[in-house]
């Protein structure tokens, strides 16, 4: 099961509880529960909290709305703008989060119930094969979280297309903007080391060629 799949990722990482802070206190995503600003959440006792869920607004992962997977995805996207950079510092944990977003965004291909979701996933299923890749190559992290923020924004967007949501579809893309300054220092970040690299593989590449045109002299 999704959830649970998801909780014993965050309890496998050492992590128990979580903060949200700044998240829209008005919006209940489709856990079932609302997060009021800075709020801890305990991810020990995920299921007394979906318990508080009144009938009508009960979920099942089968079952899931178009608005509930908006709701999911504004909850999850806010979330990762609070604490990418906290995550960003983990050497060894950075990569588990993307995995962790990649199966939320997965998630959403399952309910949005519209053309946009084969596409959705075949975004996925690239993006999760390169991060197998490249676990602990950190030069790459832009490209899968473009990647990540490329899927979570068409998710809200056939969200929002089919009618099943209202004005808080631009809630997602309010959350997305609201990273992007975390996004272009990461961009700018990626792009010098990236130029650095391609420099010293071209230095390889001219010094590697230079002995072999000595070779071939002597």
């Amino acid at each position: 099961m999704f959830r649970a799949s998801l909780r014993s990722t965050w309890l496998a990482a050492g992590v128990t509880s979580i903060t949200v802070a700044g998240f829209c206190s008005s919006v209940k995503p489709a856990h079932g529960f609302t997060v009021s600003a800075a709020q801890p959440i305990n991810l020990l006792d995920l299921d007394s909290l979906r318990k508080k869920v009144s009938e009508d607004q009960e979920l099942t992962w089968g079952k899931v709305s178009n608005r509930a997977a908006l709701e999911l995805s504004n909850f999850t996207c806010n979330f990762v703008d609070v604490t990418f950079n906290r995550w960003m510092e983990c050497e060894d944990l950075y990569h588990k989060y993307l995995e962790i977003l990649l199966d939320i965004m997965e998630e959403f291909t399952k309910v949005i119930g519209t053309p946009a979701a084969d596409d959705l996933w075949s975004s996925l299923m690239f993006v999760k094969g390169y991060l197998a890749e490249v676990k602990e190559e950190r030069q790459h992290i832009q490209l899968l979280w473009n990647n990540c923020r490329d899927i979570a924004a068409s998710v809200g967007q056939a969200a929002y297309s089919t009618g099943a949501a209202d004005s808080s579809g631009y809630r997602l893309g309010q959350l997305m903007a609201a990273a992007e300054s975390n996004i272009s220092r990461m961009s700018s970040k990626t792009r010098s080391l990236e130029l650095r690299l391609s420099e010293a593989e071209a230095g390889e590449i001219r010094k590697s060629s230079k002995h072999q045109k000595n070779a071939e002299k002597k």
